[in-house]
């Protein structure tokens, strides 16, 4: 494998949890979309496994698949998976805040306290947050 598609695995692997949040599943309906356990997933989500490049064509195409009608999915595996263009630190804290944010809308928060959650948030996060709530979140 090559060190940019080992790179591609571990930006999936690394954001499994935060992507599978904010398309509103659980463990164990991911891991049946793709066809593996709920154990599975949480192995992968934490770390004790190390997913395959099977693992990640399966899960890359199930998230792709439901991006197409989840605008808020799409932008987030833009900013942590596809934009190329992003430095290492860019990269870094657009994990950090869709992991903010997937976890911010699994918890019910308001978009009121989310905004002063992450302060002076990139233009492009803002209008995307700006989006989601004013989704049914």
């Amino acid at each position: 494998m090559s060190t940019d598609e080992l790179l591609e695995i571990k930006k999936l692997q690394s954001n499994l949890s935060s992507l599978r949040r904010l398309a509103g599943w659980t463990a164990e309906d991911l891991g049946r979309k793709v066809g593996v356990t709920k154990q599975t997933v949480s192995n992968l989500e934490n770390n004790r496994t190390r997913m395959s490049k099977t693992q990640y064509i399966a899960l890359r195409t199930v998230f792709d698949y439901e991006a197409r009608k989840n605008q808020n999915l799409a932008r987030a595996l833009h900013l942590v998976l596809d934009d190329r263009d992003a430095t290492k630190a860019e990269h870094k804290a657009n994990e950090d805040k869709v992991k903010t944010v997937a976890a911010a809308m699994a918890a019910g928060v308001s978009s009121a306290a989310l905004g002063a959650l992450l302060g002076a948030a990139s233009v492009a996060l803002g209008a995307w947050l700006a989006e989601i709530m004013d989704d049914d979140y």
